[in-house]
This record gives C-alpha cells, structure tokens and sequence, in this order.
C-alpha cells in the first residue's frame, strides 16, 4: 500500500540532462521528471534519493526505498 505512487527507482538522465523516477501507481508503471502529472498531483522536484510530490496544496516526499 502507498500513498499516492509507489517510487521504483530514480537515475541521472545524459539525454534529458535532468533526474527521472519510475513510479507505479493503479494504472501501471512509467517514467516521470518534474513538472510532470501523476495521481491528480504534479512533480515538484526530483534529486539523487528523493522526489517532491504537491497534491491538493498538501506537498509530500518520497524517499528510495522507504516503500
């Protein structure tokens, strides 16, 4: 169970030259960077260990390996 998407994994893009998550949530699993829409929310921010999530004016953050 988790909250909004479970957080797979994140990686340094050279492509995209910015970080990348891969996040499960009910519909299935893909690849995100910020400002990108999951789960009615948006992606804030995205570092090495961490990813900021906003929903509903409410900010949460997700951890690597915390879920």
């Amino acid at each position: 169970v988790f909250r909004h998407f479970k957080l797979e994994n994140i990686w340094y893009s050279r492509k995209r030259e910015k970080y990348m998550a891969q996040l499960s949530s009910q519909i299935g699993s893909n690849f995100y960077s910020e400002k990108d829409t999951i789960s009615g929310g948006i992606i804030r921010k995205i570092t090495e260990q961490s990813l900021i999530f906003e929903k509903d004016a409410e900010i949460f953050k997700y951890e690597l390996g915390e879920n």
